[in-house]
């Protein structure tokens, strides 16, 4: 799921201005990019760009231009572009790819460099600010990340009516008002903000290139400073010049000399540095929440402040117990690379010393997985989407009496709706074996529910044989179920298995604080979607285990490298 930003709905004034209906000039413009500012309300200031009158996206039913993107971040925004025009007159708007055609079309660019397209314009655009503006019968659409890029189109396409669309003999065509073109400013919180005096704008924020997790939270650390001040630094690694004034993360080659235990952390300043520092990633939340303090309190001199994490998901394992950890990872696009925050999640993996980890939507990226994973290795028959990664150390793949590895996998629908599962022997005791299974069922969004039914009745075919198979070797499924525990679909992958299969969740002996905790989000940890419940389970055959503790892995680098918190159970076979 890809990071958004919900922005409040365009002045009434605006929208009475801008209808095809009405296409007129607003006060004063006499040529395209002549602007009237808008009044300021809660959620920004909005600054209307007249352009060139009489431009039409679709023609007769064929398209008037091809799309153009800066990188790969503008896809999300292009597709929900070519998407609603596509939806309003049923032509298809076709993505040229990254370059300008060699023979001049009408292009529609999408891209971060407004200020290098648009360098007279009057109004600059800041932080997650947007802007879709109109040259030489062009359209430029802009925004600093994918989901202010994403608010773009949401809000050009908002002034765009219903009788911009018309119709001959079946061919529709769609008129661009000369109006709907803007740049949008949100409100900041904190305005000219500064850090030990200095206006934030000015700083470096200088990670360590020996760790995934602080590329990862510079990252973050930079999308707070957005979010309050409007302010986008400079993010670097700590192989680059040293410039007047930084914002260190982590441990740095220039970071500042101090020890940290494992839950702690620190915010220190010296000679135009702050040095943000904790003991492990775990401790990088409060590092983060503390930082947001410090941010209010910019016009202090210095810094210095420690703390003591309370966050006790990172448990330690019993002995003679097996844990288990299911993680969606979800590469596709966003602002931080994908083998980065590959890297970033194998680091947290680390941490939590598991015996199995099953991935889903991993792909391509495995590979990043598998290099910052030391001690593991990993097993895959569906092109990488659904890899079961295991401790190399404590088990391996058990074998039938020919010699041959069991295991066995089944696509739902081919790419990454795919499950496998594998039979395992403990390196330790001969005698004690587990499957591991790991699904990614389709969500019940439209263009997948046909699909769901399937995917349910295939994994609950698959459970039944293998209990029948193997009755006395317990089962733990991983997975992106895409549903939650009390729905209906749940109820219906364990039609005829009640007393032998249940989420390991609900099984856990301990209190169990985090039952009722999401594990889906927004790249910030902020959307509770399903209800507050989580989509990610583990199954488990219950006769067979007895679960301990089950927990949602919630922490700060974890939250911006995938769209799933990662989930964990520790049992005891029986």
């Amino acid at each position: 799921m890809k990071k958004t930003r919900i922005i409040a709905a365009l002045f009434l004034a605006l929208s009475l201005l801008c209808g095809c209906s009405k296409p007129g000039e607003l006060p004063g413009s006499e040529s395209s990019n002549n602007v009237t500012p808008e009044a300021d309300n809660t959620s920004g200031v909005e600054t209307v760009f007249t352009g060139t009158d009489d431009i039409h996206l679709v023609t007769d039913g064929k398209a008037g231009y091809v799309i153009i993107l800066k990188d790969s971040l503008c896809e999300n925004a292009a597709n929900q572009f070519i998407g609603t025009v596509k939806s309003r007159t049923g032509v298809t708007i076709q993505i040229q790819g990254f370059l300008f055609p060699d023979q001049k079309e009408k292009v529609i660019y999408f891209g971060q460099d407004y200020d290098s397209v648009f360098p007279e314009a009057e109004v600059k655009l800041s932080g997650y600010g947007c802007a879709v503006l109109e040259k030489d019968g062009d359209i430029y659409v802009f925004g600093h990340d994918s989901g202010s890029m994403s608010t773009a189109v949401t809000k050009f396409f908002a002034k765009i009516e219903a009788d911009c669309v018309t119709e001959n003999q079946g061919l529709k065509s769609l008129r661009i008002p000369e109006t709907a073109y803007f740049v949008y400013n949100p409100g900041y919180d904190i305005v000219d903000a500064k850090l030990l005096n200095v206006p934030l704008g000015q700083y470096n924020i200088v990670y360590s290139e020996k760790s995934a997790t602080s590329y990862g939270l510079a990252y973050m650390l930079r999308s707070i400073i957005t979010d309050k001040t409007g302010c986008i630094n400079e993010i670097v690694g700590d192989s680059a010049a040293v410039s007047e004034y930084e914002i260190l993360v982590g441990d740095t080659v220039r970071s500042l000399s101090n020890t940290l235990a494992a839950g702690e952390y620190r915010i220190s300043s010296e000679q135009g540095r702050v040095c943000i520092q904790y003991g492990t990633a775990l401790a990088a939340t409060d590092a983060l929440d503390e930082f947001r303090l410090v941010l209010h309190k910019g016009s202090e001199t210095s810094v210095n402040r420690t703390g003591k994490t309370e966050n006790q998901q990172c448990l330690e394992k019993e002995t003679g117990t097996v844990r288990i950890i299911s993680s969606n990872t979800y590469f596709g696009d966003y602002s931080i690379p994908g083998d980065i925050r590959a890297g970033m999640l194998a680091e947290c993996y680390q941490l939590f010393d598991a015996d199995f980890i099953g991935l889903q939507e991993s792909a391509s990226k495995i590979q990043y997985m598998m290099k910052n994973l030391n001690g593991y290795g990993y097993v895959t028959q569906t092109t990488g989407h659904t890899p079961i990664i295991y401790n190399t150390s404590l088990w391996q793949l058990a074998k039938d009496n020919n010699g041959a590895e069991i295991k066995g996998s089944f696509a739902f629908d081919g790419h990454c709706w795919s499950a496998e599962w594998i039979m395992f022997q403990s390196k330790n005791d001969a005698a004690a074996k587990v499957i591991v299974m790991n699904l990614h069922i389709h969500p019940r969004s439209d263009g997948y529910k046909e699909h769901r039914s399937d995917d349910i009745a295939v994994t609950n075919a698959a459970w039944k044989q293998l209990l029948e198979l193997y009755p006395g070797v317990p089962i733990f499924t991983t997975g992106d179920y895409n549903t939650a525990y009390k729905s209906s679909d749940f109820r219906s992958l364990l039609a005829g298995l009640e007393d032998r299969m249940d989420s390991g969740k609900y099984l856990a002996t301990d209190s169990n604080p985090d039952v009722g905790l999401y594990t889906y989000h927004d790249y910030e940890g902020t959307n509770k979607a399903y209800g507050g419940d989580g989509i990610d389970h583990i199954a488990v055959t219950k006769n067979l285990v007895e679960v301990i503790h089950y927990r949602v892995i919630q922490y700060a680098p974890i939250g911006y490298a995938s769209d799933h918190f990662p989930i964990f159970i520790d049992v005891k076979l029986k």
